[in-house]
């Protein structure tokens, strides 16, 4: 290592110009990085439900639909609400990126004539029955137009459009209209994505800022790791574009993980770099900034390792696409940012003339150790109380480690997909509306497939398909369904046509319906293999819904098996239960694989089996303190809070990795006649000082997730921010109680005095 920082000293100018081009090289990508935050992003492209969702748009033209209400104080059967609906149907039709045969209301039925009367679409809408809950409200209040998107990666495009058309639209006295769906959703949290990411990373940029300069009070260092921080995020998203990988809902996470990860290695290079400077005043910048490395290469590199295999565990853990890529990209920053901190920042430098820190200065002549500021002073009476308690601390822990294993078994997993979002935002308020007087915003498909012609015309079947969808329609939170059997069992009241149990009447009975441009293809393809149920749900969340989707699953299972057709659920709320249990399944799986990944390469490193334990211990406390506290406070892992053990593991270990390689050169380093409190007192004060300001750029760079507008963000960043606190603290004052009471032969070469 020492002819490597010898030549980047040597040759800075040049390791420099290499740095910028290949920053510059990724820079390129940003420009194409694209965006996905849909529902399906969550699962596998070869996940079944995902298969059956595009065969469901891909033979009826069914995707996740933008749903525009319009509510009327008395009544939407009036003049100038069917007007507004006539009008805004027009408009949505005429989008490009929306389908115009694929815009369904009460104005797209064939009863809705040029010459309309309100008499007459009432009555019409009222013999259609099935209608009411899917286009109209039992209580006629409200009125629902469907739009299917052709392209749904423009869905945030298509909702601020849709938006600005109903804000230009002339509203009767008494009229609302809400714009909802989850078409809608997936363009309203693309475009909270973004504002997000504008207002957070600023924010999250500026504290890290903040704290540089408190921590060294010089210029250097504190625009040095900026451009550090900003190197690697480039490099990170850089290459996300370049392999084609989008920018999902959690990768605000990985924002906020990079940020703390890259400054982290910059802290610790300051710390002994002006630690350094104050202790050798006849020193060169050269011999400085050589020895500094010398002293924190090993470390830095220790936990980047550490730290790449822990988030590389969730990488390969993990079989939702947004958590692989986000454990996988954070891995490959981490490398970046420990080769920028490891070239680039010795470059810059070997060619900045020495200037001390005002907060790293010589006691006195007679003495050889820096004397360090308020916060050292801070550090040195906690690492007094740490060594003087290492009994209580020890026992404190492992009651912690107690209740936090009593926690685990008290969280449940659970999410909802509005609950991404705040109370008070619009599309919550829109979804909340509908839901109170329709049948509800979600959808569930249900597709019937046969290998015959005409097969789901055969009576047996139509009448189980019928009795399947009753069964559905009387459980809670399903609302209306449109299907097939719909027109079967009630379209002849209004079309005064004649359907009987017999295949071929029932087909041209269905013909004459596509005739006259009733939307059947959107419920049975035209030779009468494949038909789709849709039902619209009243979503509450994943707790609610999943055990009436087993209801309905072991009811096709027991009542449907032996007709030779296959029955397969899909659609919006079928996905969304699929990956929130995938969350479920998956989630203590990727812990286990992070800590033993973990643990092996500190064993690895260490060369040492209770090494790998000991820079465990930590991260495994404040996991467990955070589980006890969601078991307590009653927090679901879901989106947003599954995240943070593996999160909280590839950060956590960095704290642990430090103190334990600061504790193996104290040790080293140690006079015989020394007690082991002598020895560990610069721990507290240099490192431990470090580590501090460490805690405090990750600590409230993902704090500054507590003003995102997506609710999982928030629930991420506070129990990171928790979690990596406590993995401070449990590294800096239980390590070394450890450390004392049992006197590992590892990190030292001569046997501790107590």
């Amino acid at each position: 290592m020492l002819i490597f920082f010898q030549s980047i000293v040597r040759y800075p100018k040049q390791i420099l110009f290499l740095c910028l081009v290949l920053c510059l090289i990724m820079a390129t990508g940003l420009f194409d990085l694209t965006r996905d935050t849909s529902a399906d992003s969550f699962l596998s492209t070869d996940h079944p439900a995902l298969v059956h969702k595009k065969k469901v748009k891909a033979l009826f033209g069914l995707t996740d639909p933008l749903v525009v209400a319009i509510y009327h104080n008395d009544s939407v059967f009036n003049t100038e609400v069917l007007q507004l609906i006539s009008d805004l149907t027009q408009r949505l039709q005429d989008h490009a990126l929306i389908d115009s045969a694929r815009v369904t209301s009460l104005q797209t039925l064939p009863f809705f004539k040029q010459e309309f009367s309100v008499s007459m679409v009432e009555q019409q809408a009222k013999l259609l029955h099935f209608y009411q809950g899917m286009l109209y409200s039992s209580d006629k209040k409200m009125t629902l137009i469907s739009a299917e998107m052709d392209d749904e990666q423009q869905a945030a495009q298509i909702y601020l459009d849709v938006l600005e058309q109903v804000r230009q639209m002339d509203k009767p006295e008494g009229v609302e209209i809400y714009v909802a769906g989850e078409g809608a959703f997936s363009g309203y949290l693309g475009e909270y994505v973004d504002q997000d990411a504008k207002k957070m990373n600023p924010i999250a940029g500026f504290i890290m800022v903040l704290i540089l300069f408190i921590a060294y009070r010089t210029l250097r260092a504190t625009i040095l790791p900026y451009v550090v921080v900003l190197s690697t995020l480039i490099f990170a998203l850089g290459l996300m574009s370049f392999v084609d990988i989008p920018f999902f809902v959690t990768t605000n996470g990985l924002l906020a993980i990079l940020l703390g990860i890259a400054v982290a290695d910059a802290i610790h290079i300051f710390n002994q770099y002006y630690e350094l400077m104050a202790l050798h005043p006849q020193w060169d910048a050269k011999q400085v900034v050589v020895h500094t490395m010398l002293k924190m290469g090993q470390p830095i590199t220790l936990t980047s390792l550490t730290t790449i295999s822990g988030f590389m565990g969730l990488y390969w853990s993990s079989d939702m696409p947004p958590f692989r890529y986000l454990g996988l990209f954070a891995a490959i920053g981490v490398a970046a940012a420990w080769f920028y901190s490891i070239c680039f920042l010795p470059a810059c430098l070997a060619l900045l003339e020495l200037k001390p820190s005002p907060s790293y200065r010589v006691a006195g002549t007679a003495s050889d150790r820096a004397h360090l500021d308020f916060f050292g002073v801070v550090m040195a009476k906690m690492g007094e109380k740490v060594l003087l308690n290492y009994r209580f601390i020890i026992a404190a822990s492992m009651l912690c480690v107690v209740l936090g294993i009593i926690g685990v078994t008290q969280v449940r997993v659970n999410d909802s997909r509005l609950g991404i979002l705040k109370a008070d935002s619009p599309l919550y308020a829109a979804d909340a509306k509908i839901n109170q007087h329709m049948g509800g915003s979600s959808t569930l498909d249900i597709v019937f497939e046969t290998s015959e012609k005409q097969g789901l015309l055969r009576p047996d079947r139509i009448e189980h398909i019928a009795q399947l969808q009753d069964y559905i329609l009387s459980l809670d939170y399903m609302g209306s369904a449109f299907s097939y059997i719909n027109y079967l069992k009630q379209g002849t009241e209004s079309l005064d046509l004649k359907w009987t149990a017999n295949e071929q009447a029932t087909q041209q009975f269905l013909e004459q319906l596509a005739e006259q441009k009733f939307p059947i293809r959107q419920a049975m393809n035209a030779d009468q293999t494949r038909a789709n149920m849709r039902i619209q749900v009243n979503y509450i969340d994943y707790a609610t819904v999943h055990p009436i989707l087993q209801d309905i699953q072991s009811y096709i299972d027991r009542e449907l098996s032996d007709l030779g057709m296959q029955v397969t659920m899909t659609g919006q709320v079928y996905v969304h239960n699929q990956w929130v249990s995938a969350i479920g399944a998956s989630h203590f799986y990727s812990i286990v694989v992070t800590l033993c990944l973990v643990g092996f390469i500190s064993m690895m490193l260490f060369r040492s089996v209770l090494a790998g334990f000991l820079v465990l211990c930590p991260v495994v406390v404040s996991i467990l303190i955070i589980y006890a506290l969601m078991g307590l406070m009653d927090i679901a892992l879901g989106i947003g809070t599954s995240m943070f053990a593996s999160v909280a593991i590839g950060l956590g270990v960095d704290f642990s990795i430090h103190t334990l390689v600061r504790i193996q050169h104290l040790c080293a380093e140690r006079e015989t006649a020394q007690s082991f409190d002598t020895v560990l007192k610069p721990l507290f004060t240099s490192t431990g000082r470090a580590l501090l300001f460490n805690f405090l750029t990750i600590g409230l760079g993902f704090a500054a997730l507590l003003l995102s507008e997506v609710t999982p963000l928030n629930h991420f960043g506070g129990i990171v921010f928790l979690a990596v606190g406590i993995s401070f603290f449990t590294s800096i004052a239980v390590l070394p109680a450890l450390i004392k009471w049992i006197q590992p032969q590892f990190v030292h070469h001569l046997k501790l005095e107590p």
